[in-house]
């Protein structure tokens, strides 16, 4: 056995292992020609600052990550062992409530109320987390948007039982927005699954 670098065998050799299959037949890799490396190079370059750019435009049609605001990992770990608890249950009974659901609004609304109940009750006890005195403010304003995040919840719950659905676009706008603040927060210190 050798080894192959990408330019050219190893010196060094080993015997096969006992427990690997018989060597196929194949030939070693044809040698660069000369003088063409760089119209390669330049074609592999095009290629990957293609890539950089697509991938660049996909992700940042998302929300915006901020750099992380709280220094204190204790805290973070706590926030997200306690959402990984208790935020799949309220994810699963959760409505989709986009345009092509196919439930009418007296079956969305009871649905959105209990997640409201449970995200509110997943705030209190995120609120209940000691959190260095560093952080508190940072946190505080997490929180906030949580608490935010469920009043249009609540609110769009209640017009829906009105028999009202103008408001669908506004509300999942302002969700969206909301929510984008909360998932940034998140992801920035390290609690990524503590999201809407």
């Amino acid at each position: 056995m050798r080894h192959w670098n990408g330019r050219r065998w190893g010196g060094e050799r080993r015997p096969r292992p006992g427990w690997a299959p018989p060597a196929p037949a194949v030939a070693p890799p044809p040698r660069p020609v000369r003088g063409r490396r760089w119209p390669a190079l330049a074609v592999v370059a095009t290629v990957v600052g293609l890539l950089v750019v697509a991938v660049g435009a996909t992700l940042g049609s998302g929300p915006a990550i901020p750099p992380p605001s709280i220094a204190d990992a204790a805290f973070a770990a706590r926030a997200g062992a306690l959402c990984d608890d208790v935020l799949p249950s309220i994810r699963s009974d959760r409505p989709d409530t986009g345009p092509e659901n196919n439930l009418d609004a007296e079956e969305v609304a009871p649905r959105i109320e209990r997640a409201a109940d449970g995200l509110d009750g997943l705030v209190a006890r995120l609120d209940a987390l000691a959190v260095a005195p560093a952080d508190q403010a940072e946190v505080d304003r997490w929180l906030a948007d949580w608490r935010a995040y469920v009043a249009v919840g609540r609110r769009y719950a209640a017009t829906l039982a009105a028999g009202d659905t103008s408001t669908t676009a506004e509300t999942g706008a302002e969700t969206g927005r909301i929510g984008n603040r909360i998932f940034g927060f998140a992801q920035a210190n390290g609690i990524a699954t503590c999201r809407p």
